[in-house]
């Protein structure tokens, strides 16, 4: 009989009445009845729905076992405070991580007398604290060792740069640990589509470069675009003043002046003229011939023609 699939357990629990629990890797062991004529009862196990929240300003003097037991009444199976980092090593915070075995969080838990709304759980990023970078911790890096205030090869706590630093990842003029630094944002934005999309940190570093790629796309078409309108909006207003400016050669409109100073001195009437300069106009010019109530009407208007 085959009972590889028994090989690779991942672990084995004494059960009351001499029965043995066994959890294997493999599904191979699903329907059998007996194993080496032992009776055996096989089945899938069902995973446990588990969900985390965090919630603040939890005091300092509450112990993690205080908070387990007074949250069990919550399906509270674990506790966690968030620590930081600083120059002295790590410091816990009022800040509470809450594992619930829950398949929904609760909007609320209660200590004692104080209410405390729990907040989606999303972690930070993971820095590594050997080479810096971002997705591995220090156990499983392959990297050169820098220092997280000046990028140089020894440990922080050895690094006799003063003031700000420079930060190895970015170039920028602090630590790795600053918040703001670039590389730290784009690192926050991968762990929100891993924490998200249920997904590995490759797999969001993937879809980060594929949104970013979208991005850049979306604002070259919006570019694009309004250079577009821009140049559209440059030659209509190219296409108005041509429609609307007079260009005129020099020696035609020398001529326009002489028909009109001769033709006009031969009549002293005012209508007479202003026809005889309208037909000059459109000899020399190019105008259009308007008729009397035309120019009139231009010259109430102080000349503009709409």
């Amino acid at each position: 009989m085959d009972s590889g699939g028994c090989r690779e357990s991942k672990g084995c629990e004494k059960r009351n009445g001499g029965g043995l629990l066994i959890e294997c890797m493999s599904k191979k062991m699903l329907g059998l009845e007996e194993l080496g004529q032992i009776p055996i009862e096989s089945y899938m196990r069902q995973e446990k729905k588990i969900c985390k929240g965090v919630i603040y300003g939890v005091m300092m003097d509450i112990t993690v076992e205080e908070l387990e037991e007074e949250l069990e009444k919550d399906q509270v199976v674990e506790v966690r405070r968030i620590g930081k980092r600083d120059e002295k090593g790590e410091v816990q915070s009022t800040t509470v991580v809450l594992t619930f075995e829950l398949e929904n969080m609760p909007e609320q838990v209660i200590m004692g007398f104080q209410r405390f709304r729990v907040n989606e759980y999303r972690p930070s990023p993971i820095r590594c604290y050997k080479c810096q970078l971002f997705g591995h911790m220090a156990g499983s890096c392959r990297g050169k060792r820098r220092c997280a205030k000046c990028g140089k090869d020894h440990e922080f706590r050895d690094c006799d740069v003063k003031g700000q630093g420079k930060c190895c990842n970015c170039g920028g003029e602090h630590s790795t640990a600053f918040k703001g630094c670039v590389e730290q944002i784009k690192a926050r934005e991968i762990q929100i589509i891993k924490f998200e999309e249920k997904t590995s940190y490759v797999s969001a570093v993937k879809r980060y470069k594929e949104q970013m790629e979208n991005k850049i796309q979306r604002e070259k078409i919006q570019m694009n675009s309004r250079q577009e309108k821009a140049i559209k909006s440059i030659i209509n207003v190219n296409e108005k003043v041509t429609k609307e400016t007079l260009l005129v050669n020099k020696k035609q409109f020398l001529l326009f002046i002489i028909e009109v100073i001769n033709c006009t001195a031969q009549t002293k009437n005012r209508t007479e003229k202003m026809q005889i300069v309208s037909k000059a106009g459109e000899r020399y010019l190019g105008i259009e011939v308007m008729s009397v109530e035309q120019i009139n009407e231009l010259l109430e208007r102080g000349g503009s023609r709409k």
